[in-house]
């Protein structure tokens, strides 16, 4: 999973991809309506900053949020 620093930017690993939204909507099976809706709630990590206009995920908090939820249904 990604680290956070001290001022609450995400660390990647080495070798950590950034995904972008296409790669976050297939792996979680969300829609992008629902999927903005966990980001805007705090629900599901914020995004990375990659360019000016675009915007991506880290791929280790995508996996541990996908993680949560499937430990979540198995309690």
């Amino acid at each position: 999973m990604s680290n956070e620093n001290s001022t609450n930017e995400t660390v990647l690993r080495p070798n950590e991809r950034i995904l972008r939204i296409r790669d976050v909507l297939y792996r979680t099976g969300l829609s992008r309506s629902v999927f903005y809706l966990h980001v805007k709630d705090g629900t599901f990590p914020a995004p990375i900053k990659i360019g000016k206009r675009s915007v991506g995920w880290a791929e280790g908090q995508v996996q541990a949020w996908i993680n949560q939820q499937i430990a979540q249904v198995r309690k």
